[in-house]
């Protein structure tokens, strides 16, 4: 009888695991798809403008984001993105806030944008490397 229920409930633990593992892979696979819709709604529609770093900060170890603010026809609008890399100002322990950037966003939606303080962000967008540059 003892095993019947130790064998029950591995199988409901495995099931359950099967079922997590399931739901991960799902909302991953949606996340990308979405990230490489807006990049690619970015490419079809690109316009540049210059946007500043509103807010610094640190996700566990190694992974930064920096949210930042941008304006297009009088509209103020926000975005947020996860860098590869830390930004030379947080690296040398200045105020990375109020640092300006270019921002490249799309024409048609303008809250779809991508604030380019990297590399990565020029190659995702095939622009000059010296475009993430910070703006004075």
């Amino acid at each position: 009888m003892e095993n019947k229920n130790e064998r029950n409930q591995l199988i409901v633990g495995r099931g359950i695991g099967i079922v997590l593992i399931v739901v991960f892979v799902f909302f991953s696979a949606k996340s990308c798809i979405e990230q490489k819709s807006t990049i690619n709604e970015i490419n079809r529609n690109a316009a540049l403008t210059v946007g500043e770093i509103i807010e610094y900060g640190m996700v566990g170890k190694g992974r930064d984001y920096v949210v930042y603010g941008y304006t297009v026809d009088s509209v103020e609008f926000t975005g947020e993105i996860a860098l590869r890399y830390r930004l030379e100002c947080a690296r040398k322990n200045y105020k990375c806030e109020g640092r300006k950037f270019r921002v490249i966003y799309s024409k048609k939606n303008p809250q779809k944008s991508y604030m380019l303080v990297e590399k990565y962000g020029c190659d995702l967008f095939g622009l000059p490397i010296d475009m993430a540059k910070q703006v004075k």
